[in-house]
């Protein structure tokens, strides 16, 4: 898929593994180590999706504005403020650490999405993403794993020297190998007084398309409502369901099993995915048929994944393979995002990542609140309000799927500034 797709990966995986200890290991930390109730943990996640999510569209401006990869080169080394979370117990120092932690992440998150869009052939765009997140999730996954072993083992310093130093071998491997994003579809001039005029109309097409021209690109309330609500279902769910399996189980083993399992399903369900959106978009660009009847699809298939886990609350083989489900068709549904941002709004898809990054922080922050406040109302109360937001995404993605092709075609405008479209 080329140095650059190669490369972000790279980057991605390696800051991974040192920032994944901070989700995985702070609750315990902070309440273990600080002396503080869970509350403050509540605190400092709720810092860091806020600041995440207003950063990724920081990040989104300034990539259209200068390219990806500098924005990408200021979030790689994310996992050093969140390292140092461990280095102290000082409640004033960890929540400024927390922000800075999510500043860094949104834009090393929104930057990245923004170079995989531009970096990777748009005919294997699908196939692309899914490796992309792919990698990310395995990455947190072995992170939070060799963070436990070690906190165990060695303390809670140890975590945040080797998560520090991880940053740093992440920001080298950044520098050195990930070159700016290519543009293999570019026109190629005729002469140097082109060559000049080409760039300053390219600078100028970026520049002039903001955040309210990325908002009425075609489709773009669609897709960022196909952000939102699915977002609050799975953060109702990613609590909901590891905490009744425990509580029908007895034990912490049938959850982590779970977990495992679920993920190794999505992982494929992802790939499959992938390779559906790039045959849907090999045959034209913006937002084809194909493409909007996938999501849609997914959408449908999402409602009665959690229809399903609403009535399987009483037992915990049915409740995990409806869980299984709903995890692998949100994981489809996340790899349909890039290249819809991309057939929404060729010409600033810097900024349509911003968009659907801060969507998605404050959906997850919402969903993870009221799955707390939910969780103990009756089993099914947190299903029946995630099925709730489903059926709206779901109406969304019906709707997108079945207006005109050329409703959701970008202009002509904006196609001619993107390379794929020239």
């Amino acid at each position: 898929m080329g140095r650059p797709f190669l490369a972000l990966v790279a980057c991605f995986v390696i800051g991974g593994v040192a920032g994944a200890p901070v989700r995985a290991l702070l609750p315990a930390y902070v309440e273990g180590v600080v002396g503080a109730p869970p509350g403050f943990t509540a605190v400092l996640f709720a810092i860091q999706l806020a600041a995440s999510g207003t950063f990724a569209m920081v990040a989104g401006s300034l990539s259209d504005r200068f390219g990806p990869r500098a924005i990408v080169l200021a979030g790689i080394p994310a996992a050093m403020p969140g390292a140092l979370l461990f280095a102290t117990t000082d409640q004033a120092i960890l929540i400024p650490l927390a922000a800075l932690f999510g500043v860094m992440t949104g834009l090393q998150t929104s930057a990245g999405q923004g170079l995989l869009i531009s970096a990777v052939d748009p005919a294997r765009i699908g196939v692309a993403t899914a490796t992309f997140f792919l990698a990310s999730t395995f990455a947190g996954a072995v992170g939070a794993w060799v963070g436990g072993v070690l906190a165990d083992a060695a303390g809670y310093p140890v975590v945040g020297m080797v998560g520090v130093a991880l940053a740093v071998v992440a920001v080298i491997t950044a520098i050195l190998f990930l070159p700016a994003a290519p543009e293999p579809h570019a026109r190629k001039p005729i002469s140097p007084i082109q060559t000049v005029e080409a760039e300053g109309e390219r600078s100028g097409a970026m520049a002039s398309v903001g955040y309210v021209s990325v908002l009425r690109s075609p489709g773009m309330w669609a897709i960022l409502q196909l952000r939102f609500w699915p977002t609050i279902a799975w953060g109702i769910a990613t609590l909901a369901i590891p905490l009744y399996l425990f509580r029908l189980a007895g034990n912490a083993t049938v959850p982590g099993t779970y977990a495992l399992a679920s993920l190794g399903v999505a992982s494929v369900g992802q790939f499959v995915t992938g390779r559906l959106v790039d045959v849907a978009t090999r045959r034209r660009p913006g937002l084809p048929l194909e493409l909007r009847r996938l999501v849609a699809t997914i959408s449908v298939g999402l409602v009665i994944a959690s229809g399903l886990a609403m009535l399987s609350t009483g037992n915990v083989l049915a409740l995990a393979v409806a869980g299984t489900a709903w995890t692998t068709l949100a994981w489809a549904l996340a790899t349909t995002m890039p290249p819809l941002m991309r057939g929404s709004s060729p010409g600033g898809f810097g900024r349509a990542v911003g968009l659907t990054e801060l969507t998605w922080s404050v959906a997850m922050l919402t969903g993870t609140t009221l799955a707390g406040v939910l969780a103990d109302m009756g089993t099914v109360v947190p299903f029946g309000v995630a099925t709730a937001c489903l059926l709206v995404s779901a109406a969304v993605a019906v709707r997108f799927a079945t207006v005109h092709q050329d409703e959701w075609q970008p202009s002509a405008d904006v196609l001619r500034h993107d390379g794929a479209g020239r």
